[in-house]
């Protein structure tokens, strides 16, 4: 299914925020962790946070894109989402199995 420009854009702001408030949710939890533990996690977060500035810079490159490289544009935003929420369900894990 071919998207709109504005369709794809809407997606991308509404994955975006979600996926900072999922970084916001596991930095709050982190601080339960041991130092040990939140060494390591701080490790994978700040891999997370790369990737969402990652996007950030896609996001910017789809506004900008015209209407032949839009959906491109939308699957790198895609996967690169699709990376991150992966990323964050290793790390939600190893941080539950820290806490408890």
């Amino acid at each position: 299914m071919n998207m709109t420009k504005e369709q794809i854009e809407a997606d991308y702001q509404l994955r975006k925020a979600e996926l900072n408030k999922q970084i916001t949710d596991l930095e709050q939890k982190m601080q339960e962790a041991s130092a040990k533990s939140r060494n390591k996690l701080e490790g994978m977060l700040d891999t997370i946070k790369e990737k969402r500035d990652n996007l950030r810079e896609k996001g910017e490159e789809l506004k900008e894109s015209s209407s032949e490289s839009w959906n491109k544009v939308a699957k790198s935003i895609s996967d690169t989402t699709s990376q991150i929420e992966m990323e964050m369900q290793k790390l939600g894990k190893e941080l539950e199995e820290a806490i408890h």
